[in-house]
């Protein structure tokens, strides 16, 4: 099932984001999972705390593509200032941490803590294409131009706790910018931003 197509306009993302989480729990579209990916593994060995910084590392690249298999042919991609949380709702300013406000391939590399064993619940509402993976497995798939709007919620089963190598492939094409990564962990009962603490990557 398809998760809520919730417009969230620049200024109000927090409260926006409050009241997709009551939606989910009321059990309106968006509440039951589309599909549940096994066999996600941690990184092994796990990176010691000194070896990592704080946020996920972003390439940048200009590119005005219209689906997210187009950014492989997409050249010059620099480092930017690394994410310290998935929740930006730009409006028509400029996208995540880049300096462009269109035309934008943004590549995300990191780590990601999942901390419980059970099952953890992921959804991104992007403006235009994402794709994300944990442990090199593709578990979101939303990668076509489109406006603001929800990926289906995904289940992702954790038996070992631990840092988890995570990827995200975005881009803006033109107009308003969407990138938020919402989660759902074991014994929670609705969707919130990942917090900033969850994510890391290599210095």
């Amino acid at each position: 099932m398809p998760a809520p197509a919730c417009k969230q306009y620049f200024g109000f993302k927090r409260l926006a984001a409050a009241v997709v989480s009551l939606m989910m729990v009321a059990g309106l579209p968006g509440a039951a999972s589309a599909e549940t990916i096994e066999g996600v593994m941690p990184l092994s060995p796990q990176p010691a705390g000194n070896a990592l910084s704080a946020g996920i590392a972003v390439e940048y690249a200009q590119g005005f593509v219209r689906h997210v298999d187009q950014l492989r042919q997409v050249y010059g991609w620099k480092a930017g200032k690394p994410l310290v949380q998935i929740d930006y709702n730009t409006g028509n300013g400029k996208v995540l941490t880049s300096d462009r406000t269109q035309g934008v391939g943004a590549k995300l590399k990191g780590l990601i803590k999942l901390d419980r064993t059970g099952d953890y619940q992921f959804a991104i509402q992007s403006n235009d294409g994402v794709r994300m993976f944990l442990d090199g497995k593709m578990i979101i798939d939303d990668p076509g131009v489109h406006y603001d709007q929800f990926s289906p919620n995904v289940t992702v089963p954790v038996a070992t706790p631990g840092w988890y190598a995570m990827d995200i492939i975005y881009f803006q094409r033109k107009g308003t910018a969407t990138l938020e990564l919402y989660w759902q962990p074991p014994g929670a009962e609705s969707f919130e931003f990942v917090p900033a603490e969850a994510f890391a990557h290599s210095k």
